[in-house]
């Protein structure tokens, strides 16, 4: 079996097709005669800068995922804000409450539900921080 490319000093001497049975000699003519050593650097040179500038861009994050980086922690600003105005109101109902339950002796099982209500937004906005810092951080990460 002849090999598909001879060459001499980087240079082609004879090229080869072969497919399946059938040999086919290509004429030197096509292959300008040059030699290929030179063409093959600077490709190679340009190929590791391309897959080295791959590797710094997905490390450095560009516009558009630095703002959909922003995007969860907008929303948990708009939560955190919410909860804290929802517990606010609550807290507040709560205290109304107590004090009708106090003068009264009723409302003691609706003050205890209003608690529950506040402790469950507490926990809900505690959360919501966690979850805010965890973005942040991540941003943070990811620019420096």
């Amino acid at each position: 079996m002849a090999d598909p490319l001879v060459d001499n000093n980087n240079g082609i001497v004879e090229a080869t097709l072969l497919t399946g049975a059938i040999r086919i000699e290509l004429p030197l003519y096509i292959f300008d005669g040059q030699s290929f050593e030179e063409p093959i650097r600077q490709l190679e040179k340009e190929w590791t800068r391309l897959l080295e500038q791959a590797i710094e861009d997905r490390q450095r994050p560009n516009g558009l995922q630095v703002q959909r980086m922003w995007a969860p922690i907008d929303l948990y600003d708009h939560r955190i804000a919410y909860l804290e105005l929802s517990l606010c109101r609550v807290e507040q109902q709560a205290s109304r409450l107590r004090l009708a339950a106090e003068a009264s002796g009723y409302f003691a099982d609706i003050f205890d539900l209003y608690e529950h209500l506040c402790n469950l937004y507490r926990r809900h906005l505690a959360n919501a921080h966690t979850q805010k810092e965890k973005y942040v951080n991540k941003l943070k990460t990811s620019q420096a």
